[in-house]
Order: C-alpha cells, then structure tokens, then sequence
C-alpha cells in the first residue's frame, strides 16, 4: 500500500500506523459519533477491528503480488 499522505484533512509526516487508520475509519464510517461505540458490546466492537485489519492485510498481499 502507497504511504497516505493525507488522512481526512490532517497532513501526515510519517506513514500511518494501523491505529491511525483505524482511527480514521472509525470516524469517516460514523462509529465514532456520540454515543456509537459505547452502545456496542465488547465482541461487536472486536469484531469491526478484526474486519478493517483482514482488508488492510489483504490488501497489502494483493499489491504486493
């Protein structure tokens, strides 16, 4: 994966890290809105992590073949 530059508006100076997208994917999908993430259960909550970190995974195995 090409190094974002820009996450949101927010220039970035290094390469993202994984917290940092999934920081950034939390917001842009709405999770992060008041009250979202603390309505959800513990599993639940996991569970979206696990999802973004198979796409970003994968996608890195697709680019790099």
């Amino acid at each position: 994966m090409k190094s974002l530059k820009i996450i949101g508006k927010q220039k970035m100076n290094k390469k993202p890290t994984l917290e940092d997208l999934e920081d950034y994917a939390f917001y842009e999908s709405g999770l992060s809105a008041h009250g979202c993430l603390e309505n959800l259960d513990e599993y639940t909550k996991k569970a979206i992590t696990k999802y973004g970190r198979i796409l970003l995974k994968k996608q890195k195995e697709y680019e790099s073949e």
